[in-house]
């Protein structure tokens, strides 16, 4: 998904999560995080397909990140509080 904006990636990793494909959505996403790190809306995406593979050990730190950017984002609270469970 080079060269495209945040909006369609998290569009697109969104669908891709609907779909039951979290594995593709988060290797989607993970592409243009390295070019966006403080994206929010990226890491909230990624943090729900990470939270559906059961990678707790990397959803916190991504919960820890967009925390970091928004201390209000109630998905990132509860990517944290899956993570630590």
């Amino acid at each position: 998904v080079r060269g495209k904006t945040a909006e369609l990636v998290y569009a697109c990793g969104h669908a891709l999560i609907e779909l039951g494909r979290p594995a593709d959505a988060l290797a989607c996403i993970d592409e243009v995080l390295t070019r966006m790190p403080d994206d929010a809306q990226l890491l909230f995406v990624s943090c729900v397909a990470l939270d559906l593979l059961h990678l707790h050990d990397e959803l916190l730190k991504r919960a820890d990140r967009l925390l970091a950017l928004d201390r209000d984002s109630v998905g990132a609270w509860l990517g944290r509080g899956n993570a630590l469970l």
